[in-house]
């Protein structure tokens, strides 16, 4: 076991120099920085974004209580990466985990015809 498993973090959205290490990381290790990888997800234009977000689908059972408090704050611009990026790709599992969430975004978008496309994705993945 590593002492220090956030030192692997990224330093910056350039940094992907420790994700080797991080994918090969066991459950309990990477479970302990799954809210920081979760926050290198914030802007789809970030180098390090794919690469996250690969990690991320991977090993989305150690990470799918953290994406549902993403789904709980206001950042709508971090909610629309992860739907349109990661969501489509996580299990029939992971997706019933959060369709709570879905359904509370679903009730905010309704009343928000600029955001058609975020509830039509919504509804996809809710079915």
């Amino acid at each position: 076991m590593m002492k220090n498993i956030k030192t692997l973090l990224p330093k910056d959205k350039f940094d992907d120099s420790n994700l080797e290490k991080i994918k090969l990381l066991n459950d309990s290790d990477l479970s302990q920085i799954t809210s920081e990888l979760l926050t290198w997800t914030q802007d789809a234009n970030w180098p390090i974004f794919p690469k996250i977000v690969e990690i991320i689908v991977a090993r989305q059972d150690l990470f799918i209580s953290e994406i549902s408090k993403v789904f709980q704050t206001d950042d709508w611009i971090w909610k629309y990466w992860i739907l349109t990026n990661i969501c489509p790709k996580l299990s029939l599992e992971n997706k019933d985990f959060l369709k709570k969430d879905f359904d509370n975004m679903a009730k905010v978008l309704q009343t928000n015809t600029e955001e058609e496309e975020i509830l039509e994705l919504i509804n996809t993945l809710r079915k």
